[in-house]
């Protein structure tokens, strides 16, 4: 669950400052990319535990009100729903502070043995959330869940949502990140993404090109077909078999960028569902983002898909 609140100001160590909104939603990569489908006409299944507590009861019935179904045994009792506390800072600067508070919580319980071959029957996507780089055992559940999807024929997506305070991966989460991105198919990024896990600092002068960083990503994980990059308001750039291009973002007037990331990820995986090519494929995810972008609140801003069929038919698309 995320817990979002916005302050006047960040205080200053032991002072105090004035809230002027908190919210309560269900949220986390996965979440967001399975109700994000779900809106745009692909109900999910989340392969993800939550624990039986009053938070996780309200994560469960959200999620059953968007067509997002939670397997039964994944709610965990004794152990709390994760929770992710995010305060924003109305400095007029978008500053922003997260924190995460997973240690003991249901969802660092996910384990191989959960990932039953029934729970991927029929199933044409597979999304895997960098949060399963953590540690061994989710980690482990991952690459199961991608051995099962595999074997059927159903494509693998990965997104390393890297969430780390320094500009490294430890080696430990670095090693189990290269394990989950060499059992995708298709990986969606960010910039910085692209030198973290390519073991490059994402700042500093002299850097390399993120194409050139792409190629060095492309010969190291032969089975990825396809590396979308995020770009935030430049759009993306989308590397696949050998060819390069670009989509802008649609213009919009920003109010929060948390979601936009994973609401990309649904609409792109919604678009493979349906058979568009990959250059549609970016259109209708950089409109489903800006949609997304142009809210409060990551999850209860991912579009419906007539708000996302309605924009681009503004736009003669």
């Amino acid at each position: 669950m995320d817990m979002v609140a916005h302050v006047e100001r960040f205080p200053i160590p032991g002072g105090h400052s004035a809230g002027s909104s908190l919210d309560v939603a269900p949220g986390g990569p996965a979440i967001n990319v399975a109700t994000g489908a779900a809106r745009l006409g692909h109900p999910s299944i989340l392969l993800g535990k939550i624990g039986a507590d009053p938070l996780g009861d309200l994560l469960a019935s959200a999620l059953r009100e968007e067509s997002v179904t939670l397997p039964e045994g994944f709610v965990v009792s004794g152990s709390p729903t994760a929770v992710v506390l995010v305060l924003y800072d109305g400095n007029g600067r978008g500053e922003m502070r997260s924190f995460s508070f997973r240690q003991g919580s249901a969802d660092g319980q996910l384990a191989e043995a959960d990932m039953e071959p029934a729970l991927l029957a029929g199933a044409r996507a597979l999304f895997l959330d960098g949060v399963l780089a953590f540690a061994d055992a989710l980690t482990a559940a991952g690459l199961r869940a991608a051995e099962i999807a595999r074997s059927s024929g159903c494509r693998v997506f990965m997104d390393p949502n890297v969430r780390i305070p320094g500009n490294a991966l430890p080696p430990d989460q670095a090693a189990r990140m290269a394990a989950l991105l060499a059992v995708s198919d298709e990986v969606l990024l960010n910039e910085r993404e692209v030198f973290w896990i390519s073991g490059m600092p994402p700042g500093g002068s002299g850097r390399p090109p993120v194409e050139a960083v792409i190629e060095r990503l492309a010969g190291a994980y032969p089975l990825v077909a396809c590396w979308t990059v995020k770009l935030g308001v430049e759009g993306c750039m989308v590397f696949a078999g050998g060819e390069v291009f670009s989509q802008p973002a649609f213009p919009t007037n920003v109010c929060d960028t948390s979601g936009a990331g994973d609401s990309f990820d649904a609409a792109w995986i919604a678009a493979f569902l349906e058979g568009r090519g990959r250059r549609d494929a970016a259109r209708f995810a950089s409109a489903t983002a800006s949609l997304t972008v142009a809210g409060k609140g990551a999850w209860r801003s991912l579009p419906r898909r007539s708000a996302v069929d309605a924009m681009l038919a503004e736009r003669g698309m």
